[in-house]
């Protein structure tokens, strides 16, 4: 009796005891919104990835040539492993929308029914993908917050930070598993009806606050102490090994994470509005937030290689190089004008 409460396009789940809609469901979402959210994914996955593409192109160059500096110091190795990073996230995403379909990520079977991957709904194919997104994503942030820290190399942080490089990558690699664990052993994992893609903390209010609003809110006033500190090391300070460009990039991260953070401050002030059921400016700066992270890093990195290998080739150039002394042919003497000096030279002798 409990089923018949259930709309004719929902299916009543015993173990979460609520309706759960099928996949067929639009949950109150146009087709046009879909492939709006489903474009504008594809449009920032692939150009972050092919701005990674490039990136790694021109570090090959430098690496080929050798005596161009490139990766040379913390920040520069922080901000291309960071663009990696995100490079990986980008391909998760652009491989779960072009196959969503196929691989039914955000659909599992239950009973003879395709349904809509919700809370209390396991699907190893929608968890797998959350997964991996979460992971890559807080790797990718914990790179850009190493360069926060590193971007003035005078600062004491960043020599400690330099002289325990490897430390640092185990830490940024092993970080991001704690929350993940967390995340998947308090069930957060769930589609979103938007975008068709898994997310974790998708879930419910809660898990969203929890595991996103909260990784932001932490990383947010980390790299903005560590700006600011590193901004106050500059004053009265005359003799800096400052990289400007990469502290121009650090200071974005914060900057964006302002405005995600306000997304939920405005779901949270306004609830009726139903701001995800729609392809808006609040919903595209909430789920596609990552994607909008890798494009600023992945472009921004681009742009400082490849302005990095260009005067480091210039300097190159102007100091390797030596004007050659020109070896012009020399014409052959013959032999009656060597035996002739000869000749005068032994009589000039003779005479003296």
């Amino acid at each position: 009796m409990v089923e018949w409460k259930c709309p004719t396009d929902e299916v009543f789940l015993n173990r979460s005891a609520k309706c759960v809609p099928l996949c067929s469901n639009p949950q109150k979402i146009g087709q046009a919104d879909r492939d709006a959210s489903s474009k504008y994914l594809l449009f920032l996955a692939l150009s972050s990835v092919i701005l990674t593409i490039l990136s790694v192109f021109v570090v090959s160059l430098s690496f080929y040539f050798r005596r161009l500096e490139v990766l040379s110091s913390l920040p520069e190795t922080a901000m291309f492993f960071s663009s990696l990073a995100f490079c990986v996230t980008s391909a998760i995403y652009i491989l779960s929308v072009a196959f969503k379909d196929q691989l039914q990520i955000s659909c599992t079977d239950y009973t003879h029914h395709l349904l809509f991957v919700v809370d209390g709904l396991s699907h190893v194919p929608c968890s797998s993908v959350a997964s991996l997104i979460y992971y890559s994503a807080t790797c990718s942030r914990l790179w850009w917050l190493l360069l926060c820290f590193s971007w003035n190399k005078a600062t004491r942080t960043a020599h400690i930070l330099d002289e325990s490089l490897t430390r640092v990558v185990m830490l940024i690699l092993g970080l991001p598993l704690a929350p993940l664990m967390l995340a998947l052993l308090a069930k957060a994992v769930a589609a979103n009806p938007l975008t068709g893609l898994c997310f974790i903390g998708a879930a419910s209010s809660a898990t969203d606050w929890f595991f996103n609003f909260c990784r932001e809110l932490v990383l947010f006033l980390i790299s903005s102490i560590a700006l600011s500190s590193a901004c106050c090391r500059l004053l009265g300070s005359q003799d800096q090994e400052v990289n400007g460009f990469a502290g121009v990039i650090a200071a974005l991260y914060p900057v964006s994470a302002l405005f995600y953070m306000l997304s939920f401050i405005n779901d949270a002030t306004q609830p009726n509005l139903d701001w995800d059921r729609s392809f808006n400016a609040v919903s595209a700066t909430k789920y596609c937030f990552d994607l909008v992270l890798s494009f600023i890093m992945c472009a921004f990195c681009f742009i400082f290689f490849l302005t990095r290998v260009a005067r480091s080739s210039s300097k190159v150039s102007k100091e390797g190089y030596q004007p050659a002394v020109p070896k012009l042919p020399q014409p052959a003497i013959p032999g009656s004008i060597r035996s002739n000096t000869y000749a005068s030279t032994f009589r000039t002798h003779n005479m003296i």
